[in-house]
Formats: structure tokens, C-alpha cells, sequence
């Protein structure tokens, strides 16, 4: 079997990590048609996910194939230790549950790993499926068999000492790992933009964006403020990054960086998570509606630039501060130079 940098620096010149060049590439399927590259590969030791996470980045930006890496582990390198990194993977594939084993206690006995949860969430865990997310990753990456046991604060009661907590811990999640996230899709976008200009560069001038003052950030044209859900917006726009549990009804712009839908088990209502920026902050907008009545929001897609008018609630089941979105308008950015 040949290893990864042996298959990749030697043919394709992508210069990987000596942790990651040394796995044993074990299988490698190519979907054409899908533009999608899966790697099985064999390490000896444990490797943390956003290194897995970065290589898998930096060989699809090199062969323009998404790429997916599948890692197998020595059994016996299995720990509680290495839950963070598990959770890590899981919450990429349920993004709704980031944020809810926060601060949660695990330890792994007779087989059994046991989440001693802190801040609830076990509804949102059990509706999410995630112990049996959980169960697979393990079998499939260590070759173990194990079942999962929650201890702890299962659910949160407004007022609580757990509440107040989490809410505190919610603000700061706000602020570092969504603010990663919506920076990455930033430099993402830069990037297929300048992509998009070298194509025209020849005999053509290129426009050139520059920022500065209070337009380092992106800005909105108010006027294009156009209504798709719910009633007109109106109120004085703030940046996500000054949003906090008592802010009460607010209006936020943002650019969508990720969208999940949802259909209540009674198949009557749409919940909609849409996670957006205005690179100050980032935050996550969620409505709750009947199918017919939310059926516009199936027309924002991950990238467009829309205004948030709702209320700022502490999400129990997702462990976050949240926007209950009353209204949702369609915009478009100022472009600066």
C-alpha cells in the first residue's frame, strides 16, 4: 500500500503534513460525475480532525474535487481524550447540535462512553440522532463496538444557575467558532472571486474593491432591502458581534454561510437554521412555520446576502443564543472602492 504522500506529492506536487503524508492509504474512490474524491487511510497514531479537516481543504482546492478522508485508527488508541475530536466530525455532519456538548464531561468504561451533559440538550441529542452518529464513527474509524450513556443536567429551566451558564458560554461560542466558520467562508468567496477575475484579466481592467473606515466590513444598500418573509423590516441595523441575551428584538444583515432544513415529525411545519455573517460576528437565524407559510425560505441559498429582523432567544435545545427571525428581506452589498 502506498502512502498519502507518496500518491499525492509524487504525482499531483500537494506537499501534506508529515503526520498526514505518512497514513497508509488503504482505498480511493473517484466519482467524476460528482466531483467527489473519498480516501480510506490507515494512521498509526492519533490525528487531531482539523488536521484531517485542513488536508482535506487543501486537496480540494489543488484538483478542484471535493475531497472526503475517511481515517482508521489502532483500536487500542481509543479514549475518552479523543471525544473532542469525534464530536468535532459528527457536528460537521449535524451542524444543529454545535454547541450543545460544550463543556460536557465524558469518560469511557467497560465499553460504555459516558457524556456527562452540563448544559441539557439531550432532546436536541436524541431528536438529532447523535448516539448512533456517535456509535458508527467509533466502529468505523477504531474498529470498536461501544454504546453511549448520558448523565448530567439533561434539560435547562429558564433562571437556572445551568441556564445563565450557558448563555455565557453560548455568547463566546458566538464569537470564536462561528466567527471561524463564517471567516473561512469569507476567504472561500475571495478566492473564487479572484478566480472569476483572472479568467478576464487579459485586455480587460480590473475593478478593484478597497475597504477602509467604517467600510472595512462589508455594508449594505438600505434600499435594496427587498421583503421575502414575513412583514416589511424596519428598526436600526446593529453587527451581529454586539448581539447578547438581552438584546431583545433586533435587525442584522449577514451573509449566508450555511442553511439547514427541517420538517417537525408531525410533516406539518418547516424548521429552517440559517447560519450568516456581516464578518463583525456571526449568528444563526431560525423560523418556525408551517410548510406553506416558510415555503419562500426555500429560496435563500448558502451565499446570499440577507436582513434579519427577530428576537434574540437563548436556544435550549441547541445550546446558543439564536434569532428567531419574524422577518427576512433579501439585499444587496455595497461595493466600495
Amino acid at each position: 500500500m502506498k502512502t498519502l504522500g507518496e500518491v499525492f506529492d509524487s504525482q499531483f506536487g500537494i506537499k501534506l503534513s508529515q503526520q498526514i503524508s505518512q497514513g497508509e492509504l488503504t482505498q480511493l474512490n473517484i466519482n467524476k460525475q460528482a466531483r467527489l474524491i473519498t480516501l480510506a487511510v490507515k494512521f498509526n497514531g492519533l490525528v487531531e480532525r482539523n488536521t484531517l479537516f485542513d488536508t482535506e481543504k487543501l486537496i480540494t482546492k489543488t484538483l478542484a474535487y471535493h475531497t472526503v478522508i475517511k481515517p482508521h485508527f489502532p483500536t487500542e488508541l481509543f479514549s475518552a481524550d479523543y471525544f473532542p475530536q469525534l464530536y468535532a466530525a459528527v457536528r460537521r455532519d449535524i451542524p444543529s447540535i454545535n454547541g450543545t456538548l460544550n463543556n460536557a464531561e465524558v469518560r469511557f468504561e467497560n465499553n460504555t462512553l459516558t457524556i456527562n451533559l452540563l448544559n441539557g440538550g439531550k432532546t436536541l441529542l436524541d431528536s438529532k440522532g447523535f448516539d448512533k452518529a456517535l456509535i458508527k464513527l467509533i466502529s468505523e474509524e477504531f474498529n470498536l463496538c461501544i454504546s453511549v450513556n448520558y448523565t448530567g443536567t439533561f434539560e435547562v429551566e429558564e433562571n437556572s444557575e445551568e441556564y445563565k451558564a450557558a448563555i455565557q458560554d453560548a455568547q463566546e461560542k458566538i464569537n470564536r467558532e462561528n466567527l471561524q466558520k463564517a471567516a473561512e467562508f469569507y476567504q472561500e468567496e475571495v478566492e473564487t472571486a479572484e478566480k472569476r477575475e483572472e479568467k478576464h484579466a487579459e485586455n480587460t481592467a480590473v475593478e478593484i474593491e478597497v475597504r477602509e473606515g467604517k467600510f472595512a466590513t462589508p455594508q449594505i444598500i438600505q434600499s435594496s432591502i427587498r421583503p421575502l418573509y414575513g412583514r416589511s423590516i424596519r428598526g436600526k441595523m446593529i453587527p451581529i458581534s454586539s448581539i447578547s441575551g438581552d438584546s431583545g428584538r433586533i435587525v442584522v444583515w449577514g451573509d449566508v454561510f450555511d442553511i439547514e432544513k427541517k420538517v417537525t415529525k408531525s410533516g406539518d411545519k418547516n424548521i429552517f437554521t440559517i447560519d450568516i455573517t456581516d464578518y463583525t460576528g456571526s449568528t444563526t437565524a431560525k423560523v418556525f412555520n408551517s410548510i406553506k407559510e416558510s415555503a419562500v425560505i426555500d429560496n435563500i441559498k448558502k451565499g446570499d446576502t440577507i436582513v434579519v429582523q427577530g428576537d434574540v432567544e437563548y436556544d435550549k435545545y441547541a445550546g446558543e443564543l439564536v434569532v428567531n427571525a419574524r422577518s427576512i428581506g433579501t439585499a444587496q452589498k455595497v461595493k466600495s472602492s
